[in-house]
């Protein structure tokens, strides 16, 4: 059994051990709201360049193509479409075969 002294003694190395953790925490409470707002500041950065966030309808540019090097070449003439074949129905194989240009 411990004497009156001994048991006051106890009580304060607890009570200063209770007040050097209540310190240690206030110093992580610190540092874990700062690490917080680190990482919603990172969130919003990733956000803010994240395609996938953003209005839907937007599409990035399209690169331009890039044409052969050289003199472009011709085509052959006679391979476009025949003028005045409109689509009425069945009937437009027929017609627009018997248009068909010389060529």
């Amino acid at each position: 059994m411990l004497s009156h002294a001994e048991l006051v003694d106890l009580v304060i190395r607890q009570s200063e051990l209770i007040d050097q953790l209540q310190a240690t925490v206030v110093q992580q409470q610190g540092l874990i709201g700062q690490l917080e707002a680190r990482v919603r500041a990172l969130e919003t950065e990733r956000d803010r360049n994240d395609p996938t966030k953003k209005m839907p309808g937007l599409k990035p540019a399209a690169t331009p193509r890039r044409r052969k090097a050289g003199p472009r070449t011709s085509r052959e003439h006679g391979f476009s479409r025949v003028r005045g074949c409109r689509p009425s129905g069945s009937s437009m194989r027929s017609r627009c075969a018997r248009t068909v240009r010389p060529g």
